[in-house]
């Protein structure tokens, strides 16, 4: 660096000069990239699951009937409203004071009769960034009856989160439905 603040670099075809300020800025721009680039590339897609067992609810309400209503534990600022009543059982979602009624949708992508969710377990699918999983969707297992023959059907439900926009995407079935379910989920975020 000469005395007044321009940098020099001898080159074979001469010498290549900046001033301090351009230097300054170069290097402020590079690190901002280098940070964004970062950023962006810490959200990774993952999933993580929690747990519709009665042991794990926050909140249990029979009502007459088979009835029942329960909330359990969910991630990023939603919760799980798993209802039943009727032999059928579906979830809702829960975001902040709002339940989201996804009880027609759920009977319609069943895709039989006397739909129920199939086991605890409910999968989130969603980035982890700076600020920890950020969810985007939920999928669970809902089984029914086929009418015809009386044959289960097992099938995946996808729930789009959006507070209290959230809704039934879509499902899948078969031999790839767990990475359909999520390149599903994952399309639609």
């Amino acid at each position: 660096m000469r005395k007044d603040g321009i940098y020099c670099v001898e080159k074979t075809e001469g010498f290549w000069c900046v001033d301090a300020m351009s230097k300054t800025f170069a290097h402020i721009f590079i690190a901002a990239i280098l940070f964004v680039s970062a950023a962006f590339a810490a959200d990774k897609v993952t999933s993580e699951y929690t747990s519709t067992a009665r042991k794990n609810a926050l909140s249990y309400k029979v009502f007459e009937g088979d009835g029942f209503t329960q909330v359990s534990p969910g991630l990023g600022g939603y919760q799980i409203s798993y209802s039943g009543g009727d032999a059928r059982t579906w979830v809702n979602i829960k975001y902040g004071n709002t339940v989201v009624d996804l009880y027609g949708d759920s009977m319609s992508h069943a895709g039989g009769q006397f739909p129920n969710k199939a086991n605890d377990t409910v999968e989130w699918r969603g980035t982890i960034t700076a600020k920890g999983f950020r969810p985007y969707a939920v999928i669970y297992r809902i089984d029914s009856t086929n009418p015809d023959n009386n044959k289960r059907i097992s099938r995946l439900l996808v729930i789009k989160l959006d507070g209290a926009n959230s809704k039934i995407i879509g499902h899948t079935q078969g031999a790839k439905e767990d990475a359909e379910a999520k390149a599903l989920a994952d399309a639609n975020r």
